[in-house]
């Protein structure tokens, strides 16, 4: 058991790129959560979750071809690379493969861990 930490990361509109936040102490992911803001995706748009320093995939590439506050859950969550360390950064990768809006949260669920 665990205290349990929720980490929103905003994901604003804008070109394919990455958001990265270095997380302050060391985790578990349960579960990560998209809720798709600032207007409805377009075909090919995706976010996905990785750990940064070894760019190891937490989720899928997940489809954020919805309308506006629609919540995306993966259907891939990788449990070999859920556990974040102290200083250790996730990156979300942003994919923009139309005109439509990609902003979103994302939020990730964890426990802190030893």
């Amino acid at each position: 058991a665990g205290i349990l930490l929720a980490k929103v990361i905003n994901v604003p509109d804008g070109a394919t790129g990455n958001v990265d936040v270095t997380c302050n102490e060391k985790f578990r992911v349960l579960f990560v959560e998209v809720h798709k803001t600032g207007g409805a995706g377009g075909g090919g748009d995706t976010i996905q979750v990785q750990r940064l320093e070894d760019t190891s995939n937490i989720t899928e590439a997940m489809s954020i071809n919805v309308v506006l506050n629609t919540i995306v859950r993966p259907g891939i969550f990788d449990e070999a690379s859920v556990t974040i360390s102290a200083a250790e950064s996730i990156r979300v990768i942003r994919t923009k493969a139309s005109a439509a809006n990609v902003a979103c949260k994302v939020i990730i669920y964890g426990v802190r861990s030893a």
